[in-house]
């Protein structure tokens, strides 16, 4: 389904609920990938009728962190998105989990052969970063066979280069371009040449 929203025109598949991402796309960019409220959210600072990430301070910090790349995003959750990650923690029996602890996160890919990304992952308590560390360790180390619950990850999970500090997390990772096709190809559901 195409509709317009603004200077935009939005495109999502008409058979998905109310809540599935769409894509908003204009002349000149930037394209817009998100769901319900939070694309009209984009779609209004994009045409500069509120504020945008780009004039945040603690956004740009991030970018610079990462680089210049292909993609950059950045995520500096708010309070109320916190409060519902914490909930949903609780819910799955992770309370306590470093993912409730991040503040802010940055990635930038720059594409190529090899595909190489870099992310930054902040926290708000001493240690959480590095918890985080060794969660991903243990994704690695579960993620190894192929019958294994992160197996579609391994070899994202394999190729990350991970580095702990007091409140950050540095993960690299650079992987061959065909093995991020696939990847990317597993991770949203069809099969590669589809």
């Amino acid at each position: 389904m195409r509709s317009p929203l603004g200077g935009f025109v939005a495109v999502r598949d008409g058979r998905a609920g109310l809540g599935a991402p769409e894509l908003a796309v204009r002349p000149g960019g930037p394209p817009l990938l998100a769901a319900g409220a939070y694309l009209r959210v984009c779609v209004d600072a994009a045409e500069g009728r509120i504020p945008s990430a780009r004039q945040s301070v603690e956004h740009a910090l991030l970018r610079r962190e990462v680089g210049e790349g292909a993609l950059v995003a950045t995520i500096v959750p708010t309070v109320e998105q916190r409060q519902g990650l914490l909930e949903e923690l609780d819910a799955r029996g992770a309370t306590g989990s470093p993912l409730g602890a991040v503040r802010a996160a940055s990635l930038g890919v720059e594409l190529g052969d090899p595909l190489r990304g870099r992310a930054v992952v902040r926290c708000d308590r001493p240690g959480a970063c590095a918890e985080l560390a060794a969660l991903l360790d243990r994704a690695r180390a579960a993620g190894s066979g192929d019958g294994a619950p992160d197996a579609a990850l391994g070899p994202l999970l394999g190729a990350m280069q991970l580095a702990a500090t007091a409140d950050a997390l540095q993960i690299t990772a650079t992987l061959p371009a065909q093995e991020a096709v696939q990847l990317a190809t597993r991770l949203l559901g069809g099969a590669p040449g589809r």
